[in-house]
């Protein structure tokens, strides 16, 4: 991975991540300006799923960051939220196809749950609240 790559895609995420190309697949792919979070399925059963981050370089390409477990994908939950200081994430899973909103700074985001069901969204922490998180609007019924 330290020649990044100048777009992010499943085959490009396999290739540089070193999966074997006959079973990973690449779950979700969110991004902003500069920093990334993939959802990487290694054997392709949904049994484990690995959380990548990535980062853009100053060469204008996204380089990995770091890898780590995140559990099996009928564990993922709805809603999960971070804040890693210099960006924060929240992932989650929602029937395929469905509108999520989330809230970061006084904004809302809207988010599509993918054909696995999962969403995810990636923010610069720049909230004047040190320790917002993004948090799910919940529709009012």
């Amino acid at each position: 991975m330290n020649d990044g790559v100048r777009e992010l895609s499943a085959d490009a995420v396999i290739r540089t991540g070193g999966w074997h190309p006959r079973y990973a697949r690449v779950l979700l792919i969110e991004h902003d300006e500069q920093d990334a979070v993939i959802l990487v399925d290694g054997n392709g059963d949904g049994a484990e799923l690995e959380l990548e981050h990535w980062r853009r370089g100053e060469d204008d390409r996204w380089h990995g960051r770091s890898s780590s477990g995140h559990g099996p994908l009928a564990g993922l939950p709805t809603f999960q939220a971070w804040n890693a200081l210099e960006f924060v994430v929240a992932v989650g899973r929602a029937q395929p196809n469905t509108e999520v909103s989330v809230q970061y700074s006084g904004q809302v985001y809207r988010r599509r749950a993918n054909e696995f069901g999962t969403w995810a969204f990636v923010h610069a922490a720049d909230s004047p609240d040190s320790d917002e998180l993004p948090a799910v609007v919940i529709p009012q019924s």
